[in-house]
């Protein structure tokens, strides 16, 4: 199971990195 949980998890927190990033540039907080 680690072996396919691992890669699903690494892709979340990139996608959820990526979300946080347009985000914050929408908002012009940075």
């Amino acid at each position: 199971m680690d072996g396919k949980v691992a890669p699903v998890l690494i892709d979340l927190t990139v996608y959820m990195l990526n979300i946080g990033r347009h985000l914050i540039k929408d908002d012009g907080l940075n």
